[in-house]
């Protein structure tokens, strides 16, 4: 007793120095090296203290190693007798180093002990379960059992107060396996690619058997039978306890390591139900419980619960990795089973109130339904299931699916779910179009669902004959539930299988007339279903119930036919019944259904059909149109023909809304007056645009540019911020701007940041928006990738990054802009890597909290005559008929109830632009509402305000931005693409969908809730982005409809499981959090994942998770890196339209043409080799890819070898890059594959027929739809070649060109952007002596690392330029004469060149202002001094 009684002390020191310890690391915040040794000492006492644990139950006492004549063991028992007062204060660090050092000396004494237990207890489980084989041949094998059983049941005996230390021990260990995890690799950089997988699969198995063990104690005593598993569970967790302790204690030793390793795996694999002796007995134990399993306690609830946690873990584990055996029925079934169980699993444990309010039939239910999904489930994994099992275990999951049906149906009846789609977000119309096409591709694909009811009523009749026979044969139905699952099985087949079989095609008929009758009522009550809330409850519904039927149509099209798909078909068709049902009884329902639309959907016309219909119609109103204008252009009275000019604008403008017109409308104008003509053409104009529901005003991108201009007058303050910023001390100095959100500090700190003063004068100039969530590495490369962008940078860790900032930092005088500061933490974190070389360098803050560092720069709110004259200015842009002078007074008291908060001012803009004086009237009075809830709730009142006004089709666009991340720069283009996957646009025949997506962005814009980011070289919009305000606004709606779902970090990866089926999720988090989070979301359409960027190579990951989201459209993996192989299980996700992944593949798969709905891929490569393959097959054959684009590797495409006009031509490919094209008659061929590309990027290689000397031509004048053009040229000789260009080419960028190549380009007539990046090798020319008439409407010109001295050009050269770009030019001494008379420059940008070169572009704005033109800017930066002249 008295060594127990040491083991306890012990023990009980441990735990209150950990506690102790545990403070101390808190109290000192960061995470500092003297915290490190902290928290290893931690880690170490706690293996320690598991240890102790085992060996008091094994009675391992202290004479077993040798105490006290052991002098090691006795300095370590000393030790903690010291801890017991804790570590002192003055150096705790040096104290906990010098206790390491003693459990150093100890650790070899203490795995011996280890391992000398586990001899111990080892033997007796190894005969035990081999016995059968051994015991014929040796018995003397088992005369020493009891001596070793005796030990062993020390550890394991039935009796409450051992099982609950034996409880205790497997706590300890699996708090050492989260120590480890947590400080692993902190320790040792090899651990998160080779242990860290390991640790948590055995932790996950640990807790697996911690579960099982209280699970099964809940139907009171063990028999023999769960002893044997009890003491396998016992040998299992020691060897982990050692394992741990070894891993810790030797993890300098490689040798040690490696059995570490090996031994984790084998220790993994016995507790899984592989071998037959663990199944057996984990199958055993739970038959061994009664039916009706009895919940008493809240504890009760939590211990099933965990149970069911640990269940759907194995689940998942076979989900992963399914044997070939399985079939597809068992494998979408184990699917379905997954999500019955997780809905089990929060009833016990979060939303315990639904699980109480049941009754107690219901209660024994669930008990059942659990146990036997445990006996199912560890059924699968035994090996080489045989095809008549599996099937067994198939109707066996049916049975229990069926089951939880009936509990959903319980708990639904007392905790009704409200309807989370919004009809607002969801064109219902299109909804159901897009179910009847659906339909009738089921009705046509390779789906062969009577092929399955065949097999399955002959399995059926079968397995119910004998199981009636032979109830005992069969373990994996419970026997007191076998009866009624019979019963279940029998009428399923009987009304469903068999009626399937003979009808010989799936009963979709009533289906499909149901949607037809619903669609018609819906369009006949489209304009008063928010009147009345009857319409607008089955509107509801409607949408509710065709989601429903979009996930169980769509799943059996992809091929997922089984018990559980056809009973779904069932359901959903009779819900489907019911919600016409109460249609028909509506009081306001149209009586009759229109023939045309029953006979569109009920014919064999195809959706593709009526489109092709509805475009010959629109061919011929466009016929009929153009002959009006014929006609009107005839007229020779002036004034008819200032009439006649603006009717054929009118009808120019009416070619957008062509669909909506009638050929008898068109008809009508032509013969008519031309007075008439033009009230009849503005009214069907009108009216189509409201058929339409278009944007108010679609803005075009020139003058989005107005739009965003109208800001807040801050020019004092602007002022008095650069003037801090420029002047003062030398020192090193902080200037912060602080005030509320919504008032204007990023407006502020983005004009001073691009003011030329600034530009000029420092050094270097960087911004970094930091946010509430961030982590210091992703600042600390945000800043970087300002200076030096470099993509090693990822890979470095935080002091590294810090220390490279440092240095480039170091002797520069530099500003960098922290935008959105929250806390001085995020300061504090950063500070170091900002060296102060008494130069003048500053920091520029902006926060809503005045306790940042720095002098603050307070903002106020506006006056009620500034707020007023800023309405007024958003106004007169947003609105081109200006608002009428009675709407002065309702102005002034809106603008008054915006409490001189910007934002809410330029928001309220927005809605006002689109109303008439009865909708000011009533926005006014709203406002007047809410005037006491202060300026940042009036606002958050505003932005609810304007979303209620935004036209439907808009809103599904605004609450996409809550996708990104708060203060995200978002690319236009891919938030384009991004909504034609999502199916956001509504198609048009007259224009592409991007065209379409763009102008409902620029609409956003318009209405001041989107605002422009970066701009393009012509001034068009690059990226845009979203108030931090609007974002959490975005954000929370979008979850509350079930629109979209943002998670941000591993924690909130917790809260999906409780989701009702979420249609898109948007995650931020780190790869490894992403990689091994269990998203199971089969109802999913949309799937993002991003980082801040941070992309690590060396580090790939396995997703294999993403094959069950079979419906999945949209995919973006573009920041988490696949590895060297692209995943085939990708190539299975068959209605992906969006695609984007990262790695280091070097081939795409032919089975990437499974993908056939395809329209946007990116593949971001790391591959060293240079080039992507993409084979033939998988390319050519995508005949809707719109987007291919390739970063980082060109991309080489071959057409067939043996006849190359058999390849297909891809019609719909726009854009494109970067293929390698070879000079030659390939190239010629492959641009006729993509006849309508509008933008391409290429790199241009000799071809074998090309290696001569003499010029060769490339060809690309018949690309005529071409916009926008770069051509990579280092791998060719570009003074050997000549580029023959479309006329309509409007951008142009050569990378590596011959001066050669510029006469022929500058006589492109429309070409308004022209790139030209570095000379080509061997290429001396050092002038460039411009031809006359060169580039008639060039209006932007860019010279990046060119080697030139002098350029020259005549008076008619660049008439149009408004920008000009000198890069790098670090040799340019002349430039052309016409640049000082170009009156149409607004900018001039000179960078690391000559300061002879930046005196230039100040002398040329110099004669310009003597011009007049006033406008013209100049930004000079990073100039050089003059080192050489030509004539050197």
């Amino acid at each position: 007793m008295e060594s127990r009684k040491l083991w306890m002390d012990c023990i009980i020191v441990i735990d209150s120095t950990s506690q102790k310890l545990r403070s101390l690391v808190r109290r000192r915040c960061h995470f500092t090296r003297d915290n490190q040794g902290l928290n290893e000492l931690m880690v170490e006492l706690r293996l320690v203290k598991t240890f102790l644990v085992c060996a008091r139950e094994l009675a391992y006492f202290w004479f077993s190693l040798g105490y006290p004549e052991n002098s090691k063991l006795g300095l370590f028992y000393h030790l903690l007798r010291r801890l017991e007062n804790g570590l002192p204060r003055i150096d705790p660090a040096g104290a906990a180093s010098s206790c390491g050092d003693t459990l150093e000396n100890v650790k070899q004494e203490i795995s011996d002990a280890y391992v000398e237990m586990l001899n111990s207890v080892w033997l007796p489980v190894f005969l035990s379960e081999y016995r059968w084989r051994l015991l014929d041949y040796e018995p003397s094998l088992f005369r020493g059992r009891e001596l070793y059983s005796k030990l062993l049941d020390c550890l394991l005996k039935s009796s409450s107060p051992r099982i609950e230390e034996f409880m205790e021990f497997l706590d300890s260990l699996l708090e050492n396996l989260v120590d480890i995890s947590f400080m692993g690799e902190a320790c040792d950089s090899r651990f998160e690619t080779l242990f860290e997988p390991l640790f948590e699969a055995l932790q996950e198995k640990l807790v697996f058997l911690k579960n099982f063990i209280l699970f099964a104690r809940m139907q009171g005593k063990l028999d023999e039978a769960q002893k044997e598993l009890m003491k396998h569970c016992g040998v299992v967790a020691l060897s982990a306890a050692h394992l741990c302790y070894a891993f810790w204690f030797f993890r300098d030793d490689d040798e040690v390591l490696g059995g570490v390793e090996l031994n984790i795996s084998l220790s993994i694999e016995k507790i899984k139900p592989v071998y037959h002796e663990v199944r057996s007995a984990y199958i055993g134990v739970l038959k061994f419980q009664s039916a009706s399993l009895t919940l008493s306690t809240q504890s009760d609830m939590f211990i099933v619960g965990d149970f069911v946690d640990s269940l759907l873990g194995n689940l998942w584990e076979l989900l992963q990795n399914c044997p070939a055996a399985f079939m597809v029925s068992l494998k979408h079934q184990m699917q379905a089973l997954y999500d019955g169980l997780r809905f089990l699993r929060n009833i016990l444990k979060k939303q315990q109130e639904k699980y109480d309010g049941l009754d107690g039939r219901t209660k024994d239910l669930v008990g059942a339904v659990v146990n036997d999904a445990g006996v199912a489930i560890f059924s699968l994994y035994q090996k080489g299931i045989e095809e008549v099992l599996a099937k067994e275990i198939d109707a066996t999951i049916f049975c229990l699916l069926d089951k939880i049906e009936l509990i959903k149906e319980e708990v639904e009846k007392k905790h009704p779910l409200a309807l989370k789609f919004d009809v607002s977000t969801t064109n219902t119309l299109e909804l159901i179009d897009l179910l009847l096409e659906n339909l009738k591709e089921l009705a046509s694909c390779k789906v062969d669902a009577v092929s399955f009811a065949e097999d399955r009523v002959n399995f059926l009749r079968s397995y119910l004959k004998k199981t009636v026979k032979h109830p005992t044969r069969h373990p994996n139905l419970h026997l007191q539930n076998m009866q009624e699952d019979l019963l279940f099985l029998r009428s399923f087949m009987e009304n469903n299988l068999e009626q399937l079989n003979q009808n010989e095609k799936l009963p979709i008929e009533t289906m499909q007339n149901d949607l037809v009758f619903l669609r018609s009522f819906l369009e006949n009550n489209r304009e008063q279903h928010n009147q009345h809330e009857e319409l607008q409850a089955i509107w509801s519904q409607v949408i509710e119930v065709a989601h429903k039927a979009e996930f169980v149509i769509d799943s059996l099209v992809v091929g997922d036919v089984s018990f559980y798909s056809l009973m779904l078909l069932d359901n959903i068709t009779e819900e489907i019944k019911l919600v016409k049902s109460e249609a028909q009884n509506a009081t306001t329902i149209s009586k009759h259904v229109t023939s045309q639309a029953r006979s569109k959907w009920s014919t064999g016309t195809t959706h593709q059909e009526s489109h092709q219909v509805a475009n010959q119609e629109s061919h011929q109103v466009l016929d009929e149109v153009n002959l009006v204008k014929t006609e009107l252009s005839k007229i020779d009275d002036e004034k008819d023909v200032f009439k006649a000019q603006k009717t054929t604008m009118v009808l120019n403008q009416a070619f957008y809304w062509l669909p909506n017109f009638s050929k008898a409308a068109i008809s009508k104008w032509r013969g008519e007056k031309t007075e008439t003509l033009e009230i009849e053409a503005d009214k069907y104009v009108i009216e189509a645009q409201e058929v339409t529901k278009s944007p108010r005003d679609m803005p075009s991108q020139s003058s989005i540019s107005a739009i965003n201009e109208v800001v807040v007058d801050l020019k004092d303050q602007e002022q008095a911020i650069i003037d801090q910023l420029i002047g003062g001390s030398k020192q090193f100095n902080i200037v912060s701007i602080v005030g509320m959100p919504g008032i204007g500090k990023t407006t502020l700190a983005q004009k001073v940041y691009h003011d030329p003063s600034i530009i000029s004068h420092f050094h270097i100039l960087a911004w970094c928006c930091i946010s509430q969530v961030y982590s210091k590495k992703d600042l600390l490369l945000e800043i970087l990738a300002c200076i030096d962008e470099k993509d090693e940078y990822a890979e470095r860790n935080e002091n590294d990054l810090a220390n490279t900032l440092r240095k480039h930092l170091k002797q520069k005088k530099y500003l960098t802009v922290l935008d959105d500061v929250w806390d001085t933490e995020a300061w504090n974190a950063l500070k170091e890597s900002f060296p102060d070389d008494t130069n003048g360098s500053r920091i520029l803050l902006t926060s809503r909290n005045q306790e940042i560092p720095g002098k603050p720069h307070l903002l106020r709110l506006l006056t009620e005559e500034e707020g007023w004259e800023l309405l007024q200015r958003k106004l007169e842009v947003t609105r081109e008929e200006g608002y009428p002078p009675e709407l002065d007074v309702l102005g002034r008291q809106i603008a008054k109830n915006c409490n001189g908060l910007p934002l809410s001012i330029v928001i309220i803009s927005g809605i006002l632009a689109t109303l008439d004086q009865d909708g000011w009237e009533k926005v006014a009075e709203r406002l007047s509402s809410n005037s006491v809830v202060g300026a940042t709730g009036q606002c958050k009142s505003i932005l609810e305000l304007s979303y209620v006004h935004l036209p439907d089709h808009l809103k599904p666009c605004l609450l996409y931005f809550g996708a990104f991340r708060e203060d995200q720069e978002i690319p236009i283009r891919r938030l384009m693409w991004l909504l034609v996957a999502e199916g956001f646009v509504q198609k048009n025949e007259l224009e592409s969908t991007e065209k379409i997506a763009e102008g409902y962005i620029m609409a956003l814009i318009n209405r001041s809730l989107v605002m422009v980011g970066q701009r393009r070289s012509t001034g068009g919009v690059k990226t845009c982005r979203i108030h931090d305000l609007l974002h959490v606004f975005c954000v929370g709606k979008a979850k509350d409809q079930n629109f979209l779902h943002l998670v941000q970090g591993y924690d909130e990866f917790l809260e999906l499981d409780e989701l009702q089926h979420p249609r898109r999720l948007s995650i931020y988090c780190q790869p490894k959090q992403f990689a091994k989070s269990r998203i199971f979301c089969p109802h999913l359409r949309s799937l993002q994942h991003s980082t801040s960027g941070v992309r690590r190579r060396e580090v790939s990951y396995s997703l294999s998770c993403i094959h069950q989201m079979k419906l999945l459209r949209v995919l973006d993996l573009g920041h988490i890196s696949l590895g060297f192989t692209f995943p085939n299980e990708l190539c299975l996700l068959v209605r992906l339209r969006y695609l984007a992944v990262l790695g280091r593949m070097n081939i795409i798969p032919s089975s990437l043409a499974n993908l056939l709905d395809l329209e946007t891929f990116i593949v971001t490569t790391y591959y060293s080799g240079g080039g992507l393959s993409l084979l033939q097959d998988a390319f050519w054959n995508m005949q809707k890819l719109r987007h291919l684009h390739v970063r980082g590797a060109l991309i080489d495409l071959s057409l067939a070898n043996d006849n190359p006009e058999s390849s297909s031509v891809l019609y719909n490919l726009d854009t494109f890059s970067t293929p390698k094209l070879y000079v030659g008659q390939s190239l010629d061929a492959m641009i006729r594959k993509f006849p309508n590309i509008r933008e391409l990027k290429c790199c241009l290689l000799e071809s074998e027929e090309s290696t001569s000397d003499s010029i060769k031509i490339v060809a690309m004048d018949s690309l005529r739809q071409l916009e926008s053009l770069k051509l990579l040229l280092s791998q060719v000789s570009p003074h050997h070649i000549e580029l023959l260009l479309p006329s309509n080419l409007r951008r142009l960028t050569l990378v590596d060109f011959s001066w050669s190549l510029l006469s022929s380009v500058g006589q492109l007539s429309n070409l308004e952007v022209l790139k030209l990046i570095g000379q080509s090798d061997g290429d001396g020319v050092k002038e460039w002596d411009m031809e006359e008439g060169l580039f008639p409407n060039l209006k932007v010109l860019m010279l990046k690392s060119l080697n030139i001295v002098c350029w020259k050009g005549s008076e008619d050269n660049f008439p149009c330029l408004e920008k000009l770009v000198l890069e790098d030019c670090v040799e340019l001494e002349e430039l052309p004469s016409c640049l000082w008379e170009t009156l149409t420059l607004q900018l001039i940008e000179v960078h690391g060149c000559l300061y002879s070169t930046g005196d230039l572009a100040r002398d040329i704005m110099e004669k310009q202002m003597d011009y007049g033109n006033e406008d013209l800017k100049i930004c000079i930066s990073g100039e050089i001094e003059d080192t050489s002249s030509w004539s050197d």
